[in-house]
């Protein structure tokens, strides 16, 4: 307390004295760096505190009543750490005893220190894992179970299935999954070489592929591994007149949806070192031949089938008129370059079985990841937008740009196409050109349908 004997002589300094504001009296929000605007001490002859010797009062703050003598920051605040507190927020504190006093200080400093610290920036979210790669995740693969999915059946096995074998974590799932790999080929009714056997069929195939067929890599040893050795292949003799380079003409019987369906294929070596390449429309005719001035090109071949024409110089040879009905069935399937690309690609991709039961061998096993799952954000508050926080939308991918395919990747994304693209793709294949399957196979989705649409209504 502070008392007053009113002894004017008496004019000793007068202690601090902290008077609290009513407990309904507003808070202020003081912005940081507000001082207090101290006025200058006044001692009193009576005892009683001057108004002079208060602090100007502010809304919803405390009054100090200040004297002259130990001020904080004498005795407040240890160390350095007053040196972040505004020089102008100085009071004084007398009259108290010691070990309250101390205490007293210590607190306002805490409060001080606390109110002036800078805001602290908000910890950047950890970056979201990747998942990895498809290349990364055959690279961990063991030595045979790499071999397995990416030589030995990756003429015949499905994108489903390869996503399924790769997200499997455990050799003895992957052993489950080739068993039912199998089985779902050796099923009765599948067309040939497909059925009952099939596994050890295929066995067979893959050997001759690589010992007789110039390879699982190469078009003859992948028509092989896919529909099994031809019924019958020609290669032509014509009596020593030969025009072809190392051509060949194969027959498969088992072909089509039925696999009762008879088709032709024209394979040629550009140069007796180089393994056998099928020929479409897609390639130029003249790789076929050797200089020579009787039959330069497919369509002279003509002249080796009845009737004969008595203004041809060279002699009739039955097999190259087996050569030209050959070409004249291509024709017809084919159309055109682009034709070419789409018959090509359906040659060449896997047999269509049934994947049934392939979801629930995916899911058998926890350490399996679900690709059709929907993610859950697991972000903070801090991170920025919640996932599935309502009206976030994931950012949109960046279109590929467009260019003129070739023919490897027209062959790569036949495959991938949806099968309603690929019906469309075989009825339209004759009418389109080269542009227009390049151009189409990059569309959107919503882009091929629109697309479809006005095709056929060009060409009702």
């Amino acid at each position: 307390m502070v008392s007053g004997t009113g002894d004017a002589s008496r004019s000793t300094p007068q202690p601090l004295l902290m008077e609290q504001e009513s407990p309904d009296a507003e808070q202020l929000d003081m912005p940081s760096g507000q001082q207090h605007e101290l006025l200058p001490t006044a001692p009193r002859t009576n005892g009683s505190v001057s108004p002079a010797s208060r602090t100007k009062r502010t809304k919803g703050a405390s009054r100090l009543i200040t004297g002259p003598e130990n001020t904080l920051g004498r005795r407040g605040c240890p160390g350095n750490s007053r040196r972040s507190i505004k020089e102008g927020l100085r009071s004084r504190i007398t009259g108290m005893k010691p070990g309250l006093r101390s205490a007293s200080v210590q607190a306002i400093c805490l409060l001080l220190l606390v109110a002036s610290a800078p805001g602290q920036p908000a910890p950047k979210p950890a970056a979201a894992k990747k998942p990895p790669s498809e290349s990364a995740r055959i690279k961990d693969l063991p030595d045979d179970e790499r071999q397995w999915l990416t030589e030995f059946v990756a003429v015949i096995i499905l994108e489903e299935e390869k996503k399924t074998f790769l997200d499997l974590a455990a050799r003895y799932q992957r052993e489950v999954f080739k068993e039912d790999f199998w089985q779902r080929r050796e099923q009765t009714g599948l067309p040939i070489p497909l059925g009952p056997g099939y596994r050890y069929r295929y066995q067979e195939l893959w050997e001759l592929a690589n010992n007789k067929y110039d390879g699982w890599r190469e078009d003859a040893g992948r028509m092989v591994l896919r529909w099994g050795e031809p019924a019958a292949i020609l290669t032509p003799r014509c009596a020593g007149d030969e025009v072809f380079h190392d051509l060949e003409v194969w027959t498969y019987n088992n072909l089509g949806p039925n696999g009762r369906t008879t088709q032709r294929y024209i394979f040629y070596r550009p140069n007796s070192s180089l393994p056998r390449k099928l020929w479409t429309l897609a390639d130029d005719d003249r790789h076929l031949f050797v200089f020579n001035k009787c039959r330069p090109n497919l369509e002279s071949l003509r002249k080796d089938c009845p009737p004969p024409d008595p203004r041809d110089p060279c002699l009739m040879c039955d097999d190259r008129c087996d050569v030209y009905k050959a070409y004249r069935e291509i024709l017809a399937r084919q159309g055109n370059g682009a034709g070419a690309m789409i018959e090509q690609a359906a040659i060449f991709k896997p047999p269509e079985v049934s994947t049934e039961g392939l979801e629930r061998l995916r899911n058998r096993w926890a350490t399996t990841s679900n690709p059709g799952a929907k993610e859950i954000g697991v972000e903070g508050p801090s991170s920025g937008v919640l996932r599935d926080a309502p009206g976030a939308t994931a950012p949109s991918p960046t279109p590929e740009p467009r260019h003129k395919l070739n023919a490897d990747e027209i062959r790569e994304r036949i495959l991938r196409l949806e099968r309603k693209y690929k019906q469309f793709l075989d009825m339209a294949g004759p009418l389109l050109t080269e542009a227009d399957l390049s151009d189409f196979l990059q569309l959107t989705p919503a882009e091929k349908d629109k697309f479809i649409r006005a095709f056929w209504k060009r060409h009702s």
